[in-house]
């Protein structure tokens, strides 16, 4: 049998499930690249994309590793409602890290930390405004099936 990473787990009940519950936006993952013209196109704006980023394993010890995974999170809006994308903007990044932190005691994780974030202003014509955070959550990995 294959053993399933426990990235697997985190990533999709406590960062993709949490994140799926946020009214009116629509959760992705993988890279901004991937989905960026079917969220054009599409009309799915607003909307997240959970990325990955650095894996750190440190502290092995009898077959288990506590890793730092750090998840790229990535709130879009259209950028055609000049007077209100800033306010967007920040209106998700509120909603994200509330949504992982509040209730970050039930996660699986053992910690998670919320990073910085850097807003992508769109250049004329561009249609999305992007603002990216970063999150790091820190887990038990085991490399054998018990």
């Amino acid at each position: 049998m294959i053993q399933t990473p426990a990235i697997h787990g985190v990533m999709k009940k406590d960062i993709e499930e949490k994140l799926g519950k946020l009214p009116n936006v629509t959760v992705f993952s993988g890279f901004i690249q991937q989905h960026i013209k079917d969220l054009i196109q599409g009309g799915k704006l607003p909307a997240i994309v959970v990325q990955p980023g650095d894996d750190i394993p440190s502290d092995a010890k009898n077959d288990t590793s506590k890793i730092s995974r750090e998840i790229k999170v990535a709130a879009l809006v259209d950028a055609g409602e000049k007077d209100t994308t800033v306010e967007r903007l920040d209106d998700l990044l509120f909603q994200i890290r509330q949504s992982l932190y509040v209730a970050h005691e039930e996660l699986s994780v053992s910690t998670i930390r919320l990073g910085p974030a850097k807003f992508d202003y769109p250049e004329p014509g561009e249609q999305i405004a992007v603002v990216e955070t970063s999150i790091t959550v820190t887990y038990q990995e085991k490399w054998r099936e018990e």
